[in-house]
């Protein structure tokens, strides 16, 4: 029997680059904030311990599972929670940008690896070739990072799959603030899902670069209602942060996501052959 109500949190901190430890602790005590908000599932922002430093990628990535995962399995047993984070993964030669999904019993249940790769990063980064829903007590929750917001196809996907809760952790430079909000809330109206944005803030340094926060709790807006031929209106934002380390909670209704999601227009009317129709072009 599938849970009706799900008590997210979304953590927002600032990660910074050679600070690993001190990152760790600052996660231990805002995931223990979390748990004292009665929230069942927490999520990290993209790799939260150590952020996306290409000087050091090989000497910070880690394997999993490894010594990140042990830490957070023994919160998540601890606090009775599920926890969703991002951490750079080493794989052989390559290093990815992963997402990791583990229970409140401690067990990973799913590794996504970011399948969108930003050019500037495909020296340093892999690319993931599989994307990954996880079954759980609430329902189906999409794991996504940072740069696949930028491409609908992702979302698509999972929104075939009937996913009521998408998850996109993010560490993306205030440069593309705007459009990225703009983005996350597009992704949660075109999918009639509940879209979370887990955002890192603080600098990079290296590269002069500020992360632009903003984490995000956000659901489709008008739904369709079948029995009254009518578009009833919902609220698009259920929580958004500034630039402040903080925590964002929110109670979803994963029952009625789901629900919505089946009657949804866009799913009845979605033709499959897209990609095989012919373009042509007016001279």
């Amino acid at each position: 029997m599938k849970m009706k109500e799900l008590n997210i949190g979304v953590i927002q901190m600032k990660s910074e680059p050679g600070k690993y430890q001190e990152n760790m602790d600052k996660v231990k005590a805002m995931i223990a904030d979390c748990a004292a908000k009665n929230c069942q599932l927490v999520c990290l922002p993209e790799a939260f311990a150590t952020t996306i430093d290409f000087g050091a990628l090989p000497g910070i990535a880690q394997s999993i599972p490894g010594e990140i995962t042990d830490a957070l399995s023994r919160l998540a047993r601890k606090y009775g929670i599920d926890i969703i984070a991002g951490i750079l993964e080493a794989v052989e030669e390559n290093i990815y940008s992963s997402v990791a999904y583990i229970d409140s019993g401690g067990s990973i249940r799913s590794v996504y690896r970011r399948v969108n790769v930003y050019e500037l990063e495909k020296k340093f980064l892999a690319k993931g070739n599989e994307l990954a829903i996880v079954n759980t007590k609430w329902g189906k929750i999409g794991l996504l990072g940072g740069y696949d917001i930028n491409f609908p196809e992702v979302c698509r996907r999972y929104f075939e799959e009937k996913t009521e809760l998408m998850v996109c952790l993010c560490q993306i430079p205030d440069t593309f603030l705007t459009s990225t909000v703009t983005i996350a809330k597009a992704r949660a109206s075109e999918n009639n899902c509940y879209f979370v944005l887990a955002s890192n803030i603080g600098k990079n340094g290296l590269a002069r670069i500020d992360f632009m926060g903003n984490s995000m709790i956000t659901q489709g807006g008008d739904v369709f209602d079948f029995a009254s031929g009518e578009y009833i209106p919902q609220e698009e934002i259920l929580a958004i942060a500034g630039q402040e380390e903080t925590v964002l909670t929110a109670r979803l209704n994963m029952r009625r996501k789901n629900l919505e999601i089946v009657r949804n227009p866009h799913m009845l009317d979605k033709r499959a052959d897209y990609s095989s129709l012919e373009v042509k072009y007016a001279e």
